[in-house]
């Protein structure tokens, strides 16, 4: 998948909140076109508050903490996705007033997400190859259109 410049957002966001998440890794993830996949694993049994704000790159991101008006607080799924969410948000729409987007209609993530636990080494290799191989399968989306 060749990331267009939302795609390049979308992705340096998605590893600053690796980075600040002390307690999480994400071995697998990719950026479609219009949807995303990832492998989140909570490290420790014990929700564990971000120690730091996210701090933004300096590249074509804010930097601006008042721009992402709070800093995450625990670590959960749907906490991380939520911060995810909203900074991606945020910078499409600094994007588009500085015209490298187009504007967008509504929303630009879906209301809620899918999840799903791993509870085995055969579940996670599963999940993993989905995801790595997701590419592949954008020609048979709904939504994909010929050049």
């Amino acid at each position: 998948m060749i990331l267009n410049d939302a795609g390049i957002m979308v992705e340096k966001i998605w590893l600053i909140m690796k980075k600040e998440y002390k307690n999480i890794d994400i071995s697998e993830y990719i950026i479609m076109p219009n949807h995303f996949h990832c492998l989140i694993e909570i490290l420790g049994a014990e929700s564990i508050s971000a120690q730091n704000p996210i701090k933004m790159p300096n590249e074509n991101i804010s930097k601006n903490r008042v721009d992402m008006e709070s800093t995450p607080t625990t670590t959960t799924i749907p906490n991380i996705l939520q911060t995810f969410k909203r900074y991606t948000t945020i910078e499409y729409i600094k994007m588009v007033k500085e015209n490298i987007l187009l504007a967008f209609d509504k929303r630009i993530w879906q209301r809620n997400y899918y999840e799903n636990i791993i509870r085995n080494e055969k579940q996670y290799i599963m999940v993993s190859e989905y995801i790595k191989n997701n590419p592949l399968k954008w020609k048979d989306d709904k939504y994909y259109e010929k050049s």
